[in-house]
C-alpha cells in the first residue's frame, strides 16, 4: 500500500530460529532389577524451550533400540529425568540425554548403568550322610553371574560384611566341611553381577541353616534288600562278611 507520505507499507514475518541445544547425560539413578532412572541436564536451550528424551540399548552407539516419548518443555539450567522399565536383569544398558528445539536435535554423551539380579532361590543345607559335613545346594538367581556365600555361627549374618565368605562362584553347590559337631551354622547367599566396570549385588539373598553333627552309624546286618519278588536277596555272613544271592 502506498502511505500519504508517498512510502510504500510493507507487512514483514521475522522467523527467529534458535540455536542448538546443549544437553548434558547425568548418572542413572533408583537403579534396580528391571527398572533404572535416567537423568539429564539443559545446559544450553539455545534461545528456546527444548522437549527431552532418553536413548537406550544394551549395545553402544546408535542406532539405539529404545527412547522415551518426547516431551518438555525445558530451558537452560533444567534438569530432567524418566524412568526406563521392562528391562533386564542383570544387564549392562547405554543410554543418553536428547534435547529438541526449532534448531534440531542435541545430544548427550553416552553414560551405562548395570541391573541388579535377582537373588538365589531353592537354597538349602543339609547334613552329609558319611562325614562332619554340610552340603549346600541352590539355584542361581536370575541375571547373576555368581552366587555369593556368607557363613556365621550361632545368628544369620546381618549383611554380606558380618561373616566368612565361603563361596564365590558360579556353581549351584558347595560343600562346607569347615565345620564342628555341635556348631550351629547360618548362611545366607546373595547373586552378584558385573560387566563395564560396573558390579551389582542383589537386593536380597536367601538363606538356610544347620547344626553340624555325626553322620547316623547303622549296622550292616540290619539292612534287607528285597528283589522283584520282594524276596530276600541279601545276607550277613558275620559282621565282617556279607553276601548278596
Amino acid at each position: 500500500t502506498v502511505s500519504s507520505s508517498g512510502y510504500d507499507n510493507f507487512d514483514i514475518t521475522v522467523w527467529l530460529w534458535a540455536s542448538l541445544s546443549i544437553v548434558n547425560t547425568t548418572a542413572a539413578t533408583n537403579v534396580e532389577e528391571t527398572t533404572a532412572t535416567a537423568n539429564g541436564l539443559l545446559v544450553d536451550d539455545g534461545g528456546a524451550p527444548c522437549y527431552y528424551r532418553f536413548e537406550y540399548d544394551i549395545d553402544s552407539g546408535v542406532p539405539y533400540a529404545f527412547s522415551t516419548a518426547w516431551t518438555g518443555a525445558k530451558t537452560s539450567g533444567q534438569t530432567f529425568s524418566e524412568d526406563l522399565v521392562s528391562l533386564t536383569e542383570g544387564e549392562l544398558y547405554y543410554f543418553r540425554a536428547q534435547t529438541n528445539n526449532s534448531g534440531g536435535v542435541g545430544n548427550g554423551t553416552e553414560r551405562l548403568f548395570l541391573t541388579k539380579p535377582y537373588n538365589p532361590t531353592s537354597f538349602q543345607v543339609a547334613r552329609d550322610l558319611l562325614v562332619v559335613q554340610l552340603n549346600l545346594t541352590w539355584t542361581m538367581g536370575t541375571g547373576a553371574d555368581r552366587t555369593v556365600i556368607i557363613k556365621k555361627q550361632d545368628s544369620y549374618p546381618a549383611n554380606r560384611a558380618d561373616g566368612i565368605v565361603i563361596y564365590n562362584g558360579t556353581a549351584n553347590s558347595y560343600e562346607d566341611g569347615v565345620v564342628t559337631t555341635g556348631n550351629h551354622y547360618y548362611y545366607r547367599a546373595w547373586s552378584y553381577c558385573a560387566e563395564g566396570g560396573l558390579h551389582q549385588y542383589s537386593d536380597t539373598y536367601d538363606e538356610d541353616n544347620k547344626i553340624a553333627l555325626e553322620p547316623a552309624i547303622f549296622d550292616v546286618r540290619d539292612i534287607t534288600i528285597l528283589d522283584s519278588n520282594n524276596q530276600s536277596n541279601y545276607s550277613c555272613c558275620n559282621k565282617h562278611r556279607c553276601q548278596i544271592r
